[in-house]
């Protein structure tokens, strides 16, 4: 319950920082938010750990939390400025993600693997050839229809 007090703490504090700021430069702005980012993930990820989840999940879930798309603690801005640490960010997460992955437990699920792998790739392609193929159906159905009927187009008989 301690780590929750913290991280609603923590975000009402950046909530309050940020209505201080709003006149500050973007630079300025976005290391506040770097630095919020960081202690908010590292919150969230001890959350996570303790309801027994992987911590990339805390991390995820609150960075999807207090960014831009939800209550909005760190601005679109801020977060365009830190562009290039993003980047750093999500191949540090591929690295977690990977490294929570054991040879054992890939041999006990390469039948599901195989089942979800094969999935992916066929229902997609399915699904598109499903639509080139009806879409090339109705404008070849159209074209012979229109290719079939006269071109004038007598009035009906009760405008005669």
């Amino acid at each position: 319950m301690r780590w929750v007090a913290s991280l609603f703490a923590l975000s009402l504090m950046m909530a309050l920082v940020h209505r201080m700021t709003a006149g500050a430069p973007l630079e300025a702005r976005a290391t506040l938010a770097l630095g919020f980012l960081l202690l908010a993930a590292y919150l969230g990820g001890e959350i996570a750990r303790r309801v027994r989840l992987p911590r990339l999940t805390g991390y995820l879930l609150v960075g999807f939390a207090v960014g831009p798309a939800w209550l909005g603690l760190v601005q679109r801005e801020e977060v365009d400025a830190l562009r290039f640490i993003e980047e750093a960010a999500v191949a540090l997460i591929g690295l977690a993600a990977g490294s929570e992955l054991t040879l054992d437990a890939l041999r006990r699920g390469r039948v599901a693997l195989a089942r979800l792998a094969s999935g992916t790739i066929v229902f997609p392609l399915l699904a598109v050839s499903l639509v080139v193929i009806s879409r090339w159906a109705t404008r070849w159905s159209s074209r012979w229809c229109s290719a079939r009927s006269p071109r004038h187009h007598p009035p009906p008989s009760r405008w005669r």
